[in-house]
């Protein structure tokens, strides 16, 4: 086969969208012919495929689902095309659509397959997708352990674990600007998962300690204003900075001192990587994937909903400590996540796992 399809529910730019970018860089440079087929939402990464090289096919954005099936069962060969679904739209609408063990699907979240749903349909739901599917490929061993532990799929289903590649190159220097303003920052929804409470606790803790800070926040959400009238009770308005959704993440790395990230749980946690390569010191929770991507002994875990953990970690990185030991740890994580290994993991995955009908 020759060509490489892959179906996901939105083109917006979060986590999976990005990462399926790099995958389709990647799966360009090894020869193949790439088409994507968003189903709905916005196509805000549209052009950033289109100038790789790849096709952004349009024609099932915004359709009932029905007519979803319809189309795919019309119009998408089986005989030249490794089908990839993406996020659990996307996975059901493959189950629906194609023959078993014809597609393969991966798993993007340490969450129920269909979060607001009933436990149950969840469960019924996941297990009819991994059963049709060739494969399902979780981005962690966190993933994976979430779904055998929660019986979304069946422990003799077999699992594999492809961590998200990312370019190794640092994007930024090693030296930043001198200033008296010591900067931390974050990107995450304004959702209970990313645990902003505790974010803007701890920031208060360390404030009190250090007078020269500033928490600037990326990300949108429905518990924003409940967050904001948080921050003025703990008067810390006037340092918290919400900068709502950005484009350019590369800039607003460089301009921090500092990375934190107070997630509940990740089923990865992209925005690490991207930490990394933007050679920041990072404080995150020590649960879920984010071990797998800093490192088990990391100095910079804190324990989950730890304010104290969090803030004086905090305190002694504004101080000017830690943060050497904290960069020398972090110094060679990202040789883990190479691009090129992720895809041929995946082509490997193709290959043999996708039944081909002739």
């Amino acid at each position: 086969m020759n060509k490489i399809v892959h179906l996901i529910t939105t083109l917006e730019r979060g986590g999976a969208e990005k990462q399926l970018l790099v995958l389709v860089r990647e799966q360009l440079k090894l020869g193949y012919e790439v088409e994507i087929y968003p189903l709905k939402g916005q196509v805000e990464l549209k052009n950033d495929f289109e100038n790789l090289g790849a096709v952004v096919n349009c024609d099932l954005l915004q359709q009932t689902f029905f007519k979803q099936i319809i189309f795919l069962k019309k119009n998408l060969s089986l005989t030249d095309s490794y089908i990839h679904a993406h996020l659990p739209k996307s996975e059901l609408l493959s189950a629906f659509s194609f023959p078993k063990g014809s597609f393969v699907t991966t798993r993007h979240n340490s969450e129920e397959f269909w979060p607001r749903k009933p436990k149950l349909i969840s469960i019924l739901l996941s297990r009819f997708v991994s059963n049709k599917s060739a494969a399902t490929i979780a981005i962690s061993a966190s993933v994976r352990k979430y779904l055998f532990k929660n019986f979304e799929i069946s422990k003799k289903k077999e699992v594999p674990v492809v961590y998200y590649g990312y370019e190794s190159a640092k994007t930024v220097s090693k030296k930043r600007k001198q200033r008296d303003l010591f900067i931390a920052g974050t990107i995450a929804r304004v959702v209970p998962q990313k645990d902003y409470v505790t974010l803007l606790h701890s920031f208060q803790y360390a404030s009190q300690r250090i007078p020269n800070l500033e928490l600037q926040i990326v990300g949108t959400g429905y518990l924003e204003s409940e967050m904001k009238k948080i921050c003025i009770k703990l008067g810390i308005q006037d340092k918290v900075i919400w900068l709502g959704r950005i484009s350019d993440v590369d800039t607003f790395l460089k301009n921090l001192d500092l990375f934190i990230l107070t997630s509940e749980y990740e089923g990865f946690g992209l925005v690490l990587l991207e930490a990394l390569a933007a050679n920041l010191p990072i404080l995150a929770t020590n649960t879920s994937a984010i071990p797998e991507v800093l490192g088990s002994k990391y100095d910079g875990l804190c324990e989950k909903g730890n304010i104290v953990d969090f803030g004086s970690k905090l305190t002694e990185l504004a101080l000017g400590n830690m943060k050497l030991t904290l960069l020398n740890q972090l110094d060679d994580r990202l040789q883990i996540f190479e691009p090129y290994l992720m895809s041929k993991k995946i082509e490997t995955i193709y290959k043999e796992k996708i039944y081909v009908s002739n």
